[in-house]
């Protein structure tokens, strides 16, 4: 954070019937190269930086207290939320005995729900404190799966570190030549990474703006078309992603243009379409140029579906498998260690 705090005490107090000293906080932007003073800052950063202030006498453990906080961060977007709780986490509860109300599902810890408790005004029984979670209302319990929603999206449905790929034939064929190269010796993709296919590379800049403000590594890897993607190449620009997260195809094939498909060899390939029942095809039938896909579809007439010869592959290769030369293991394997850098 590019932030500054300057403490200017003044001889003049502000009103006329104060005598004592007067000090002046202000905030500085090192971004912007702006000050302004603390009346300037939203109600968030006032609460944040005078709750620091307070509480940071506290922090050395030389007498251990109760705190009690009601509806901290009221004020504070989410990010805030989890600084406050890091701090709290980090500087006071090792120390003290730290309790919170809370309505917020950011101001929540999913991995230690045994210390939240629920609060709920029971007919006839008053306000009523309980520790049996799941057995209050669900509006009360509302901000607790919320917060296991949360978690649960960047770390068990998605794994926190995302592979965009364009569609589900990406996902087979980077899982099964992961295993050939593994059985051979080499480096294969590294399985903290999770594959997720989006649905087309017009998808792609949707799912990293979605994405990129959480915690999770993300990384795409490109198909290249002739006349390239200007909206992916802007999300680099406009710093949603490092450009360096973005792997073209090309990369590793030094062609033009490039799909998954182009990193097999090209007579291996199509003994899996003529295998997966796509169509039988020769090299003379294509036109020796451009992407593999593309060449086939010209000679087919038509579109091919680009998943058919992946779930072949997958659910029953037969012989294919130990077909796979020796080049083409190599770019699979250059892919890997490209992407397994970025980890």
């Amino acid at each position: 954070m590019e932030l500054d705090i300057e403490f200017k005490p003044s001889p003049t107090p502000p009103e006329p019937h104060r005598t004592e000293p007067w000090l002046h906080i202000r905030i500085k932007n090192q971004r912007h190269r702006v000050t302004l003073g603390m009346s300037g800052r939203s109600k968030g950063f006032i609460w944040f930086f005078s709750f620091l202030a307070a509480f940071s006498e506290y922090t050395d453990g030389t007498r251990r207290r109760i705190i009690l906080l009601d509806e901290p961060g009221l004020n504070l977007h989410a990010k805030a939320q989890g600084d406050l709780l890091r701090y709290v986490e980090e500087r006071l509860a090792p120390h003290h005995q730290v309790l919170y109300s809370t309505h917020s599902l950011f101001m929540i810890q999913p991995s230690k729900l045994e210390r939240c408790r629920t609060v709920e005004d029971v007919d006839n029984d008053g306000t009523q404190i309980s520790q049996e979670l799941w057995k209050a209302r669900a509006d009360t319990v509302f901000p607790l799966l919320g917060a296991l929603g949360v978690d649960m999206t960047q770390t068990l449905v998605i794994g926190p570190n995302q592979l965009l790929v364009e569609g589900p034939s990406d996902v087979v064929y980077l899982t099964v030549m992961s295993d050939v190269v593994r059985q051979t010796g080499g480096t294969p993709l590294d399985p903290r990474w999770t594959i997720t296919p989006v649905g087309g590379l017009d998808k792609v800049p949707s799912f990293v703006s979605l994405l990129g403000g959480s915690d999770l590594s993300i990384a795409v890897l490109m198909d290249v078309a002739a006349g390239g993607n200007q909206r992916i190449a802007q999300l680099a620009a406009r710093g949603l992603i490092d450009s360096g997260r973005l792997i073209y195809l090309t990369e590793i094939t030094g062609t033009g243009e490039a799909d998954i498909e182009d990193l097999f060899d090209v007579s291996w390939y199509l003994k899996l379409l003529s295998a997966s029942k796509v169509g039988r095809f020769t090299k003379t039938q294509l036109n020796g140029g451009g992407r593999i896909v593309k060449q086939v579809e010209a000679a087919h007439g038509g579109r091919v579906d680009h998943y058919q010869p992946a779930n072949h592959l997958m659910r029953s290769p037969g012989t294919l498998l130990d077909q796979i030369d020796d080049d083409t293991q190599t770019r699979f394997e250059t892919l890997f260690k490209r992407l397994n850098g970025l980890l």
